[in-house]
């Protein structure tokens, strides 16, 4: 186990159990965005995710319905920053609540789907690990497109699992099918990028670990660097793992993200699949 990445996994966990105490309180909208926004940069968007998870959970779903209102209010107000995280809130509450996003959500570019099944993922690893991680048994209803985004999020629980313990990583790879090893390197590379705290050594080491899943790996740090710079939030040491890692500044990653989105504003049918792989291709460039 690494001391630096525990550290700093343990700060990310604390503060987004912060975040659902205080919402155990009756808060007014503004209120608790007044109380999100009065959180230090670094990690603030986790306490967006936390805010989403809160805000998307309705016990009463199964039996009411799916109510968004709530919700849509509060992404309409953070969606432009912290849009990764509040997607992966909102799947980490349907999985609370037992239900998967089957919805139509109208969303600004199709990989906020993808990061809602992210939460769903890395909610069942946490929560239904035995069945998820174990014996991996995969939630029905989760369709074949989905199961990129679901296994991405249990890529990043199994991160937080071995808390930089790389050797015990490289083992769980062994549990699981190798049809779903592209999209775990993806969330390990995501959760790796975005929690910090890895030395360079280590990330040469889960490069080459990845082996010919060595792009997904590097387009899950891509990904948390864009949701970096979503912010114009850099985490301590993301400019030297990313540079190790993807070959690419935050300032290039970044440029990426918003020739992706131009490119692709106005094409509606644009899976989250089709996004995720022109993240690849200007990683391969």
């Amino acid at each position: 186990m690494s001391s630096r990445i525990a550290f700093r996994m343990q700060g990310v966990q604390e503060l987004f159990l912060e975040i659902q105490e205080y919402m155990q309180g009756s808060c007014a909208l503004d209120d608790l965005m007044s109380y999100l926004d009065a959180v230090p940069w670094e990690f603030r968007s986790v306490a967006y995710e936390s805010a989403s998870m809160g805000l998307g959970f309705q016990p009463d779903w199964k039996t009411k319905g799916i109510q968004m209102e709530q919700w849509d209010r509060f992404y309409a107000r953070s969606d432009k920053i912290h849009a990764f995280h509040v997607n992966i809130g909102l799947g980490w509450g349907l999985a609370k609540a037992g239900i998967l996003p089957t919805f139509q959500q109208d969303f600004p570019y199709p990989l906020m789907r993808w990061m809602i099944f992210d939460g769903v993922g890395y909610y069942y690893g946490l929560f239904q690990g035995r069945k998820t991680l174990k014996n991996q048994l995969i939630p029905k209803g989760v369709g074949e497109e989905d199961m990129q985004g679901f296994d991405q999020g249990v890529g990043r629980r199994l991160w937080y699992i071995c808390k930089g313990d790389l050797e015990k990583l490289v083992c769980w790879f062994e549990v699981f099918a190798a049809c779903r090893h592209s999209d775990l390197w993806r969330g390990v590379g995501m959760a790796c990028g975005y929690v910090g705290g890895t030395r360079l050594a280590e990330i040469e080491f889960l490069l080459t670990a990845a082996g010919e899943y060595k792009l997904q790996f590097c387009s899950g740090m891509a990904l948390a660097a864009m949701s970096r710079t979503l912010v114009d939030n850099e985490a301590i040491d993301g400019g030297v793992i990313c540079k190790t890692a993807c070959n690419r500044t935050l300032d290039e990653i970044k440029d990426l993200r918003i020739n992706i989105f131009n490119k692709f504003k106005d094409n509606q049918t644009l899976s989250s699949y089709q996004w995720i792989r022109e993240i690849e291709k200007g990683l391969e460039r």
